[in-house]
Parts: structure tokens; C-alpha cells; sequence
């Protein structure tokens, strides 16, 4: 059974101030306050600057409240201290910015991903509002992955190659006044770290958990009928991610899929562990030792794409470069957002082919680093180690208590990290810019997940 997490405003002592009891009445609503506050920050770069400024300051005065609720900034401390230091070093990076409209963009993002991802540790509390946010991720993205080729930019030459596909959005005529918000790598992207959750639930078969039905299994005809419609619209979710995925030719993220089908599969099969791993890892050695891995990375981004980056070669080039940025800006970054601007300045490219400068390092480690220093680059690798840790935990302790749906839920997030730090190797979409907020939503459902399973101690006012 799931450990009994009581939301705070039943734990509350009457005799509390009016002050602190209003406060922790909106922290109950606190996921519904912060969404509409985060869209304009998401959307950073086509809203006007003062929206985006009185956006934060809303922001912060949410946080405000949750803290006077609480007595604590929120209910996770793992997650929270790496998010922290994330967002103290955004003030050096933003003295070092050459150019603080480029800046203002990022910090608008990142203030808003890591508001979102404890919002969501704060608001699910409960099984219940756990199934309520995994639901809005399902139909988020099978909506983005529907709609987004309106706001895609077809002029790309991957793009282009879509117009036989996806004929009826060429049909529509002029959508240029609508924003160009994905390209085909940024997309594919969002549909391959979201990719493992459904196909988990559905491999361990825990469509009536989602569905709200308890650990038992309910033998009425209707709970039947619902249950077979929940796996179904898991199938067709996972396919449709599937093919999203392959039609938006990324390599990179094809890759992170068979990684992330391979570890779901020997969790699945435990048996089969042994057989999975040690041969995965001699077709890697096989392929690294013969060239063949490298010949396929040479195809990422076989023609160039919207910055420019032409295949493997001129990814390694950029890597380089942000090393060399890594070294020289240590302390302060360089600037977060202002890649494109630095680096053909300080440290030219060669093999770049396209008049269009690299807008990113095409990696978000190395990217978390160039835009915050060092200090950035390890507190964002510590996220990532940290949420794993606590998947992890919370996948053991569910187990254990006969929970098997939110032990799928919590492998599932385990697998979603390793798809996007595998893709993350060759693309830094889940740092920066507009995609990056479905990566830092998975946080925060693991951060909820682990809170759930009484992985940490959860401090409520009395």
C-alpha cells in the first residue's frame, strides 16, 4: 500500500495565525497558480520584457507563500539544493552576459522550469494528483506532437523532407505568422524523453492504476472496458512517440530509444538482464573499435539544421570549443544564452559550413557549463544523479509495499533520465529553450514519486 502523506492544510493547528493558515490554503493550489505564470517565461523570447519580469516576481511571491506554509522552500530537499545553486549562479552569469536580451531569454526559462518542477513536488501529494499530472504530460505531448508541425520550421532541409509526409500542413497555405518554436531535432527530442513512461506502464500492464483502479484488479464489466481503452491509448501514445521520433530523422534520439528500450526491457525480464547487458556493451566495443558507431553519428544532422551543425564532425568541433569556454570562463560562464554570439567571436569554427553561427554546444552538460561555469556544469550533473537516486528508492520502496503501479511510474522516470542524458550527448534541447520544461516536469514527478513512497521525510507545519 502507498504510505499515508496527508496534504498539510489536514495537518494544520487551528490556533495557527489567519496569516499561516492562508498561506497553506494556496499551496494547495500552487500547480494551478505557477502554470499560467510559466507559460510567458517559456515563451520568453515573444513576450514582451515586463511580462516576463512580472511573471518571476509572481514567481517568487508563490514561493514566498509556499515557504511560509511549509516552514521550509519546499517539500523535497534532494532535488531542491542542485535546482538552488542553479539558479544562484544565474546573477554571475548574467554580469558576465554580453548581451542581456539573449540572457533574459534563458533566465526566463530556467526561473520558470525550476518553478514548475517544485510546484509539482509541492502540489502531489497524493496517488491521485500523481495520475492527474502524468495525464497532462500524456495529452501535452500527443498535442505538441499533433500540433507541432505548425510551429515548426519547414525552410530547414530536415524540414523539408517532412512536406510528403505531412501534407496537410503544407495545404494550409501561409502559417508564417505563427512562431517557429521546434525544429525537427527539438521535437523529437520532447517525444523521445517522454517515450519510456507509457511504454513502462504498458510492458508491466498498469493501464488501471492510471485509470485510478487500486492495486486490484476489479472484475466488473465496465472497469474491464476502461481498463482495455487506458492500454490502448498507451499503445497508440507509444507508437505515435515512436514515429514521431523516426520521421524527425534524429539520430541522436533514435539512439537514446534503443538505449532506453534495452534497460526497460532487462528490468522488465530480470532474467534476460544479464543476457542484455554484456551484449549491448560488446556491440558497443564492436562498433566503437570498427568505426560503424561513428559512421552513424556522422548522420546526425546530415544536412544542416537550424544552426548550422552539418554531422558529427562539426558537433566534436563545437564540443571543443566549449571546453576551451569551460577552461577560459570557469567561474562566471560566459554568459548563459549568449553562445551564439561568443563563440564564432572568441573561438572561431573551421568546419562549420553555414553563415549561421552554432546557437548551443550540443550537449547540455557541457551547455549547463558554458552558460552558469563549472559550478553549473556539476550542479546539473548532481540533478540528474540525485533524481536517479530517488527514482531508484522509490521504485524499491513501492515493491516492497505491493505497489506495483507507482514502482512502473518510477522506472519509467528512471528510464525518461537515461533517454535524455543519452540524447543529451549530441543535442542540448533539455537545457535551454522551449523543451527543456518537459525534462524539468519529469523532475518534479520524480521528486513527487519519491515523496510518495516516503523515500524522505516530508516537514508539514503544526
Amino acid at each position: 500500500m502507498l504510505p499515508a502523506i496527508a496534504s498539510p492544510s489536514s495537518q494544520v493547528n487551528p490556533q495557527l495565525p489567519a496569516w499561516r493558515r492562508y498561506a497553506v490554503a494556496l499551496s494547495e493550489v500552487e500547480f494551478w497558480l505557477v502554470v499560467p505564470l510559466v507559460a510567458p517565461l517559456v515563451l520568453a523570447e515573444y513576450v514582451p520584457a515586463p511580462v516576463v519580469w512580472w511573471s518571476i516576481g509572481a514567481l517568487g511571491l508563490v514561493s514566498i507563500v509556499r515557504w511560509l506554509a511549509l516552514g521550509r522552500p519546499t517539500r523535497l530537499g534532494g532535488l531542491f539544493l542542485p535546482m538552488a545553486i542553479l539558479l544562484l549562479l544565474v546573477p554571475l552569469s548574467w554580469w558576465a552576459s554580453v548581451d542581456h536580451d539573449l540572457s533574459r531569454v534563458r533566465v526566463a526559462q530556467l526561473v520558470g522550469q525550476v518553478a514548475l518542477s517544485l510546484a509539482i513536488v509541492n502540489w502531489a501529494r497524493t496517488p491521485a494528483r500523481l495520475r492527474t499530472l502524468v495525464w497532462l504530460l500524456f495529452l501535452g505531448t500527443l498535442g505538441l506532437g499533433l500540433f507541432a508541425p505548425f510551429i515548426m520550421d519547414l525552410s530547414v532541409k530536415k524540414g523539408q523532407r517532412l512536406g510528403p509526409i505531412l501534407p496537410y500542413v503544407i495545404s494550409l497555405g501561409d502559417i508564417s505568422s505563427l512562431p517557429q518554436l521546434f525544429n525537427p531535432n527539438l521535437l523529437a527530442s520532447v517525444m523521445a524523453a517522454v517515450w519510456p513512461l507509457p511504454l513502462a506502464l504498458l510492458m508491466w500492464g498498469q493501464g488501471n492504476w492510471l485509470r485510478g483502479g487500486g492495486e486490484t484488479r476489479d472484475r466488473t464489466r465496465r472497469a474491464r472496458f476502461m481498463g482495455w481503452l487506458v492500454h490502448l491509448f498507451l499503445l497508440t501514445l507509444t507508437l505515435f512517440l515512436t514515429i514521431v521520433v523516426v520521421v524527425m530523422t534524429s539520430r541522436g534520439a533514435v539512439l537514446a530509444l534503443v538505449a532506453g528500450l534495452g534497460l526497460l526491457v532487462a528490468m522488465r525480464w530480470r532474467r534476460l538482464a544479464w543476457i542484455i547487458i554484456p551484449s549491448g556493451a560488446l556491440l558497443l566495443a564492436v562498433l566503437l573499435t570498427t568505426g560503424r558507431l561513428a559512421a552513424f553519428l556522422g548522420g546526425i544532422g546530415d544536412t544542416p539544421d537550424l544552426t548550422g551543425v552539418e554531422g558529427f564532425a562539426q558537433r566534436v568541433e563545437i564540443w571543443n570549443r566549449a571546453i576551451y569556454m569551460l577552461q577560459d570562463f570557469s567561474f562566471t560562464g560566459i554568459g548563459i544564452g549568449t553562445f551564439r554570439i561568443v563563440a564564432p567571436l572568441l573561438y572561431p569554427f573551421f568546419l562549420h559550413v553555414s553563415d549561421q553561427p552554432p546557437t548551443h554546444a550540443h550537449n547540455i552538460f557541457l551547455q549547463a557549463g558554458v552558460d552558469l561555469g563549472v559550478g553549473g556544469l556539476v550542479a546539473f550533473v548532481a540533478l540528474f544523479v540525485v533524481a536517479a537516486l530517488l527514482a531508484m528508492a522509490a521504485a524499491r520502496r513501492f515493491r516492497r509495499g505491493g505497489a506495483t503501479g507507482p514502482a512502473v511510474l518510477a522506472q519509467g522516470l528512471l528510464v525518461c533520465l537515461v533517454v535524455i542524458g543519452v540524447h543529451g550527448l549530441v543535442e542540448s534541447a533539455m537545457w535551454g529553450g522551449q523543451p527543456a520544461i518537459v525534462g524539468w516536469y519529469l523532475f518534479g514527478l520524480i521528486g513527487a514519486t519519491a515523496l510518495l513512497a516516503g523515500v524522505e521525510r516530508e516537514q508539514v507545519p503544526r
